[in-house]
């Protein structure tokens, strides 16, 4: 007996945008940077969260909080922070900045884009 889909299948059909393989590379930064035990909403997570986002934007990257959200939890992020960080996109590319210490330069968005280039 072999399974059989149910209704038309068309769900499958719209699938979650790819990203940008220069955000894939500042994620997998936060990735390893971040103590996983700790919330994004607060404190150093917090900081280094939405310096990488603001780079990114700034850059003129397009980011999608879902895709983003997906990525991190397929990815090892834990509790409420794959949705965190999808909020924190979704303020910023509404044009909002969050509040938080210090700021990443141009230089990390270079850095980024080489290893992006490199992997692929």
């Amino acid at each position: 007996m072999s399974p059989s889909v149910l209704g038309d299948g068309s769900a499958w059909d719209e699938l979650t945008p790819d990203l940008d393989l220069v955000v894939v590379e500042a994620l997998k930064s936060l990735t390893q940077t971040l103590n996983h035990n700790n919330t994004i909403s607060a404190g150093y997570e917090k900081d280094q969260v939405v310096r990488c986002l603001l780079a990114l934007h700034d850059a003129g990257l397009p980011m999608d909080g879902t895709a983003m959200e997906g990525w991190a939890l397929a990815h090892g992020w834990s509790g409420r922070n794959p949705e965190r960080l999808a909020r924190y996109v979704e303020v910023i590319n509404a044009g909002r900045r969050p509040r938080h210490h210090g700021s990443l330069g141009p230089e990390y968005i270079a850095t980024i884009r080489r290893r992006a280039a490199d992997n692929t």
